[in-house]
């Protein structure tokens, strides 16, 4: 409570006011607002550091995927995917606008083709069950890396902008050695893994 007529801070249990001295009464008496802290600041701050964090990222040349993981990370779990894993969810590591545009040319809906891709990958675990026996396990080397450049990487950026409307920036290449270890015995494929980086990020092509 504040004095009604000089607008001083009352004390608790004080009958006058400590500057002017008013009598204090119900009357003489008024509430002090305290004005609310906006949120506006705080939104703003927000999203001033998530502005900073992206453009730390593209800044930095930094290599990373939408969900923030690097390309040895995307690899891996590209892998973990098509072996022993749900293949589906390789679709979650490719480009919306490719996924949009595959299943619009197929006539599929995206539940229609994530059980395409995970009957599949039953079908080829399978298939590994028994050339291995069942309770194999997977693990990887990768053997070399490299960057597309000349025609190769315009070749690719040709498809991704006439099929895609998407700009490709660059395109990288992991050729692995993939191990399936098994109770019957060990299998060995090679293959090459191809990345896209599209508006700073990285996609499995």
């Amino acid at each position: 409570m504040v004095c009604g007529k000089c607008g001083t801070e009352l004390l608790p249990g004080k009958p006058f006011c400590g500057r002017c001295g008013t009598r204090v009464d119900a009357a003489g008496m008024k509430t002090k607002k305290i004005k609310k802290a906006s949120p506006i600041p705080g939104i703003l701050a927000v999203l001033v550091v998530a502005v900073v964090a992206v453009l730390v990222i593209a800044l930095s040349g930094a290599d990373f995927t939408p969900f923030g993981k690097d390309c040895d990370t995307l690899v891996k779990d590209y892998l973990d995917c098509r072996y022993g894993g749900n293949r589906a969810d390789v679709l979650e590591m490719r480009h919306d606008k490719v996924v949009s545009t595959y299943l619009k040319d197929a006539g599929m809906t995206e539940y229609e083709y994530r059980s395409v891709l995970t009957n599949e990958g039953s079908r080829m675990d399978a298939m590994y069950d028994l050339a291995c026996g069942e309770g194999w396990t997977m693990s990887y080397t990768v053997r070399d890396q490299w960057n597309d450049t000349g025609k190769n990487l315009q070749d690719i950026q040709t498809i991704y902008e006439d099929s895609y409307g998407l700009s490709v920036d660059a395109v990288k290449n992991f050729e692995v050695e993939v191990k399936l270890t098994g109770p019957k015995c060990e299998k060995t494929i090679t293959e090459t893994i191809v990345l896209v980086k599209i508006d700073m990020f990285w996609y499995i092509a």
